[in-house]
């Protein structure tokens, strides 16, 4: 598991999971980078683990998804489905088999005037364009960021240098939690 954008510290959640709209409830995160304005078109999507793209959809009105994919992911949560909305260009097509990492769109500003990624996690399949008009609706999704985080696995891209070597000297690993905390 991992978050749909590199370099997270880049980046920041314009708009949170669970927010009133005009239309109901905003069943996702937006995300933008905080260098602001549509700096963050065109950046790549990463699919956040391995999976089957369920679909691709294409929309020219606003306000839409606009340019938007489904992604099935199997793991030991279950089964979800990724959202990625307003996509510049879209990579994959349905029925793709793809992997953790892999990059599948790129940030776009279809179905909206501003450049974000509208990112949401479905429990179940709620159809194509379906959004939460009820708090009700809303249980049909779940904060995304919070679900990614719960489940994100630390790869060794993601320690600092100091950090390994100081586990290296110590003669710990990560992978030993109760050895690593007593240290």
């Amino acid at each position: 598991m991992q978050l749909p954008i590199n370099d997270w510290d880049k980046w920041y959640i314009a708009q949170s999971f669970g927010n009133k709209t005009s239309y109901g409830y905003h069943e996702g995160i937006d995300l933008n980078l905080k260098t602001g304005g549509d700096s963050d078109l065109g950046q790549p999507l990463l699919a956040i683990a391995n999976g089957e793209v369920t679909s691709v959809h294409f929309h020219t009105t606003k306000p839409t998804f606009g340019n938007h994919i489904h992604i099935l992911h199997k793991g030991p949560w279950g089964e979800i489905y990724s959202h990625y909305a307003h996509c510049k260009d879209i990579l994959v097509k349905i029925n793709d088999k793809i992997s953790e990492g892999q990059v599948i769109a790129t940030v776009g500003k279809s179905g909206t005037d501003f450049a974000h990624c509208h990112f949401a996690i479905k429990l179940i399949p709620t159809g194509i364009d379906s959004i939460a008009k009820t708090e009700e609706n809303l249980k049909n999704w779940i904060d995304p960021f919070k679900f990614i985080e719960k489940w994100l696995i630390i790869k060794d891209n993601m320690i600092p240098d100091w950090l390994k070597t100081l586990l290296q000297e110590s003669n710990l690993s990560l992978d030993r939690e109760g050895e690593f905390r007593s240290f």
